[in-house]
């Protein structure tokens, strides 16, 4: 599979996947020393299925075989691999502002198995998809 690179900018309007320059739905911020993005934005440059249950204020996102589902206010996730469902601790909860899920960068691409980093002196976040 082809390595594209994922570059979010805090309070950007835009971000890049692959070399690709996508509208963010949802800039990044941060809040509490943990730097937020847009659940949707992230899904769409994994390419990922996303689906919203507005009942539950759940956000699922597949890639891979690898379910993810994100409730707002909860502060964990739960990471379905090869059948097997486990809860993942989150160090800040999902957000929903206004109508928009936000979670911590690193919980949401660890769970699809995603290395990622932060570049303190451009405020960006880095990731090779």
């Amino acid at each position: 599979m082809e390595k594209r690179i994922f570059l979010s900018r805090i309070g950007a309007p835009s971000y890049v996947a692959g070399n690709k320059a996508f509208v963010a739905q949802s800039p990044a911020f941060i809040e509490g020393g943990r730097t937020f993005l847009g659940v949707r934005d992230i899904g769409n440059a994994m390419g990922a299925t996303i689906d919203w249950d507005d009942d539950t204020q759940t956000a699922t996102l597949s890639v891979n075989n690898i379910v993810v589902k994100i409730t707002a206010g909860a502060s964990a996730i739960l990471v379905t691999r090869s059948g097997v469902t486990s809860e993942v601790a989150i160090d800040a909860p999902a957000r929903n502002i206004n109508g928009r899920v936000y979670l911590p960068f690193r919980a949401l691409l660890e769970a699809f198995g995603y290395n990622v980093d932060w570049d303190e002196a451009t405020q960006s976040i880095i990731c090779v998809l």
